[in-house]
């Protein structure tokens, strides 16, 4: 009855938690989006590094400068000083400081992580509270990074954090009402101009992702239509020309204006010919129906404006005006009212596919003086110590053999390096040693293997730290050579299969990342002896399973990273006399550290 209790138990609690995940993510759905007026940016976060001596070294300056001057240049808020913000953003009090104090309202963040092949930029819209408000990533081939020009990689990092801001459909806010005359929170450092026609919506989250908690959809009612009639710094005044229903406009409401200069960069994309793509993952761009190839060309800004922090004119330092841009040309196009965009928050450019590559021109060429150095130029991805304390039993019979604790900690020590295939496939190939005291005497050993793992990415699928899952096989080979035992110890070259899951849980208040993997191998083909009672007897087949699992701490700006494993082991080999059984036990840390 017990276990039927324990499955009861589990059933009960596996129910209360998807009521209460359906309870939230209902209530989420159905809430109005909050009025975001001040925004802090956080710095760049950064998963892995840029190896010294890389041709993308330059890259994270670029990005760490630039990135909040994009935010400021979008002009979609008013800005909360960086640093004030980089002071306090990482610790709850501080936040709460932010909030109280500097009246802040959301967080921007851009987040870099390295991979082989890619550059994963996801850039994000927070609550104070750092629940995630907007998700958007940008995919990029290392190959287009290093092809690409300064201006090419700045529009790159720019297109991502308008997209990101733009789905947030507020611009202007109502702040006051008096008769047909309302009050608005955003002036002429937003853009906002006189004569300008202004559509007012109620908008709500009609959707969100059962994971991250970002809205993906926004739904609206139509309540009003406006025009600027007076115009400040920081605030307006508009005349109500249409009302839905009466007292239809209330305070909290908001419109969008076109000619905010994120909007106007996607009204100009817009007006340009269609990308058609040949793969969601490919760079490779088809030509159009014209049979001409349309290079993209990002706005370019005035280099002096991005390698500087903006001045601060305002009195109060916790806020730093946007730079006034020139009224828009009246050819200039802008966003058309009543379209989808004004339904969903966001235009078809702005919600376009997170993983085309833009044209660029080819790579640099690197000069490959051989096969080998060809294949560690561009495959090699990372290297990796570890060093661990293994226990380990044999027994078959009369013959046995079993490690001891060894007084120096560690008796086990095995280097791989990591070779990158595509984004989803790799290998690991190493070689290792080992060597300490056993119950009569002492073992020493060398082994060399390697595997290969397909990902199957599933992010948000199965937990919001899960990002995938790998499969694949692996093959090794082991001599151990053992004294003052009855066992003398093995010879084997093994192969089996062996799955994993992998993720990520970032530890945002340390700015740091810990990366784990866990997972089961199966060894099923075996070729080799073992030293059973003085003599050698061939070893005919082999059934194990091991259980293993690490965690590694990313920090931003180290070159090294480091981390811990488990690993545990347990079968037997089949051979003449009958079964020899093993198990293992290892524990120990590693240190590893990405080649580009």
């Amino acid at each position: 009855m017990a276990p039927l209790k324990l499955f009861g138990s589990m059933g009960v609690l596996l129910c209360h938690s998807l009521l209460m995940l359906h309870s939230s993510i209902s209530w989420a759905a159905n809430a109005r989006l909050p009025a975001i007026r001040k925004v802090g940016t956080i710095p760049a976060q950064w998963q892995g590094s840029v190896a010294s001596t890389s041709s993308l070294r330059d890259l994270p300056e670029m990005i760490n400068q630039n990135y909040p001057i994009l935010v400021r240049e979008s002009r979609r808020f008013q800005m909360i000083n960086d640093e004030i913000t980089s002071h306090l953003w990482s610790s709850p009090g501080g936040r709460e400081e932010l909030r109280s104090v500097y009246e802040l309202d959301a967080f921007v963040s851009l987040n870099v992580r390295i991979e082989a092949d890619l550059m994963i930029w996801s850039c994000r819209l927070l609550s104070p509270r750092l629940d995630t408000y907007l998700l958007e990533t940008e995919r990029i081939a290392r190959s287009w990074l290093l092809g690409a020009s300064h201006e090419e990689r700045l529009g790159r990092l720019r297109h991502l954090i308008f997209r990101t801001l733009n789905r947030y459909p507020i611009d202007v806010f109502v702040t006051s009402i008096q008769g047909r005359f309302i009050t608005l929170s955003a002036g002429s450092d937003q853009n906002i101009f006189e004569g300008e026609p202004l559509h007012f919506q109620r908008f709500s989250v009609k959707s969100v992702h059962p994971a991250t908690g970002a809205w993906l959809d926004i739904a609206s009612d139509h309540l009003a239509e406006a025009t600027v009639v007076d115009v400040k710094d920081k605030s307006s005044i508009a005349q109500l020309t249409s009302l839905a229903y009466e007292s239809a406009l209330k305070v909290g409401d908001g419109a969008r204006v076109s000619t905010i200069a994120s909007r106007r960069l996607f009204a100009r994309l817009s007006e340009q010919p269609a990308w058609q793509e040949t793969d969601q993952d490919s760079p490779i761009l088809a030509t159009n129906a014209s049979g001409s190839q349309q290079i993209q060309e990002f706005p370019k800004s005035q280099p002096s404006k991005l390698n500087r922090e903006p001045s601060q004119t305002e009195n109060r330092p916790d806020l730093e005006p946007a730079k006034e841009e020139p009224k828009p040309k009246a050819t200039e196009p802008t966003a058309e009212a009543g379209s989808h965009a004004d339904q969903t928050g966001a235009t078809p450019e702005e919600n376009s596919s997170i993983g085309q590559e833009p044209p660029s021109n080819p790579p640099t060429e690197i000069r490959q003086d051989n096969v080998f150095d060809s294949m560690f130029t561009n495959f090699l991805d990372a290297w990796r110590i570890q060093a661990g304390s293994q226990l380990w039993n044999y027994s078959q019979g009369a013959a046995k053999a079993s490690s001891s604790f060894p007084i120096w900690l560690f008796n086990d020590f095995f280097g791989s390096g990591r070779l990158r295939w595509n984004p989803e496939a790799f290998s690991d190939l190493g070689l290792g040693v080992g060597f300490g005291p056993t119950s009569n005497g002492s073992f020493t050993s060398f082994k060399i293997g390697g595997n290969y793992l397909q990902s199957i990415p599933l992010a948000g699928l199965i937990s919001p730290y899960i990002e995938g899952v790998r499969i694949g096989g692996r093959a090794r080979f082991e001599t151990q050579a053992v004294t003052g035992e009855t066992f003398g110890g093995l010879d084997s070259l093994e192969i089996g299969g062996l799955g994993e899951v992998f993720g990520q849980y970032h530890l945002i208040e340390q700015a740091e990342t810990i990366e784990f993997a866990a997972g089961l191998s199966l060894d099923i083909f075996s070729f080799g002896q073992a030293g059973l009672g003085g003599t050698k007897q061939a070893t005919t087949g082999l059934v194990a399973y091991g259980l293993h699992a690490e965690a590694i701490l990313r920090r931003p700006g180290n070159q090294w990273q480091w981390g811990a494993f488990l690993n545990t082991r347990s079968g037997t080999y089949d051979n003449d006399r009958g079964s020899l059984g093993l198990s293992s036990f290892s524990l120990g840390v590693l240190l590893e550290t990405y080649v580009n």
